[in-house]
């Protein structure tokens, strides 16, 4: 019986000798030919590679290091940029106080008695002297309870008093909430007059937050940037040193 010889590269598509060897193939006792089949078939599994799910172990422990340093990241990241925004917020709110109080008393010297075009020209411009966007209003007492606008930091401004102006009349005292509608900012409502004990209106500054915002979420793109840039390192790391050692 002649001897038949099989060559193939070490890197065949899968069963393209069987086209060639077919002929010879029928030659061959059966139990031959069923161990060459098998022989070929389990060459073309090996030199296919590993499928998805058996993937080996440098390529598994590279893939849950990259998971574990991007949720250690962004979870720092969002940790350290919610306790710096409130005491960011915080920080504002005192300023906010402490801006309202001193433009009271100023107020108070210029315009004594709550003439409007005093008022007027204490709040000129005064807005353009910050650098968060701020504006006042300053409202005087109409009748016995009710308030009615006198002046503003800019002319274009009109909005009715609110509760917290109100408050601010009955206690003589500061007030202050935040605003979390589509512009927060921080409000603060102050008596405006000669004396604490008598004033012939309230003062109210609005310190907008938008600053803020604006500069955490610059402050967020970066750290999830950071985030995925060490990942990618650390995976690269790892599965380099599984594999090179």
């Amino acid at each position: 019986m002649p001897v038949i010889r099989l060559y193939h590269s070490p890197r065949p598509p899968a069963r393209s000798w069987f086209c060639g060897a077919a002929p010879f193939l029928r030659q061959v006792p059966p139990s031959t030919r069923q161990r060459l089949v098998s022989a070929a078939a389990e060459d073309t599994r090996v030199h296919q590679g590993p499928g998805l799910g058996q993937l080996g172990l440098p390529r598994r422990v590279a893939g849950i290091t990259a998971l574990l340093a991007v949720l250690l990241v962004v979870g720092s990241t969002e940790l350290a940029l919610s306790l710096a925004e409130r005491s960011r917020l915080q920080d504002l709110r005192q300023e906010s106080i402490e801006l309202a109080v001193t433009l009271s008393a100023y107020l108070g010297r210029i315009a004594p008695t709550g003439e409007p075009s005093a008022l007027g020209v204490g709040l000129g411009g005064w807005s353009r002297r910050h650098l968060t966007k701020t504006t006042a209003v300053v409202y005087v007492i109409r009748g016995r309870d009710s308030l009615v606008q006198a002046a503003a930091s800019e002319g274009a401004i009109t909005r009715p008093a609110t509760a917290l102006d109100q408050e601010a009349l009955r206690a003589r005292a500061p007030a202050v909430r935040f605003r979390s509608d589509s512009t927060p900012a921080w409000e603060v409502a102050v008596p405006v007059g000669r004396t604490r004990s008598r004033p012939y209106g309230v003062l109210e500054v609005r310190v907008y937050t938008g600053r803020l915002d604006q500069w955490a979420r610059v402050e967020r793109r970066r750290a999830y940037a950071l985030a995925l840039g060490s990942a990618l390192l650390l995976s690269i790391g790892v599965w380099l040193l599984f594999t090179r050692w």
